[in-house]
């Protein structure tokens, strides 16, 4: 939650209350950590490497790394948005293996993260 402060106009509790489901990420015996969760895909945006790693090891270090991991075992779709750039080998290793998996990577360009008026600035530079 404290990502969402640091990191977007919202506030926590307008998410909370927008989610159809709200677990703390400590709790890892919520429901949604356990492969009978009525789920078809699951999204981690963004993804940190450190959340990556944990996944691509099967590091249930929270409720996130659990709730993939059990996606990967019951063959859903799980997606995952990496906010890291640039990749280290390891990253990339770590990346590369969830994809053979079947976890799909989506990368999350900068150009989406930056604000309007440096958008426009580089868009006329790069002309």
């Amino acid at each position: 939650m404290e990502n969402i402060k640091l990191e977007t106009p919202y506030d926590p509790q307008n998410i909370i209350e927008m989610a159809d489901f709200y677990y703390d990420n400590n709790n890892l015996d919520a429901s949604i950590s356990s492969g009978s969760f009525q789920v078809d895909a699951m999204v981690i945006a963004p993804a940190s490497m450190k959340t990556v790693a944990g996944i691509s090891i099967g590091f249930d270090a929270d409720l996130i790394m659990r709730a993939a991991g059990v996606m990967i075992k019951e063959n859903k779709q799980l997606i995952l948005v990496p906010r890291e750039t640039p990749l280290s080998a390891i990253h990339l290793e770590n990346l590369t293996k969830l994809a053979k998996l079947g976890v799909q990577i989506i990368p999350l360009y900068h150009l989406f993260m930056i604000s309007q008026k440096l958008f426009k600035i580089l868009s006329t530079i790069s002309q």
